[in-house]
């Protein structure tokens, strides 16, 4: 059974979006999404801190690591 809802070009628009409302090397954003897309790749080269997880072990090292940079970014 295929388990994945949205096609690649919904998940672009919807991280897109929340990437557009971050501020730049302020916040950290991890993604939980089955594929690989474009805008976290992009975003990252743009100075964003994005990550993505495809599993929940992935996610849960994913969200350690955001927490670390988001604390150094703050200090």
């Amino acid at each position: 059974m295929d388990t994945d809802i949205l096609g690649d070009d919904a998940y672009e628009t919807v991280v897109k979006g929340a990437i557009a409302k971050l501020p730049k090397q302020q916040a950290a954003l991890v993604v939980y999404i089955p594929t690989n897309i474009n805008a976290i790749r992009s975003a990252t080269q743009d100075g964003h801190y994005c990550s993505a997880a495809n599993s929940p072990l992935t996610l849960v090292a994913r969200v350690v690591e955001a927490g670390y940079v988001a604390d150094a970014s703050n200090r």
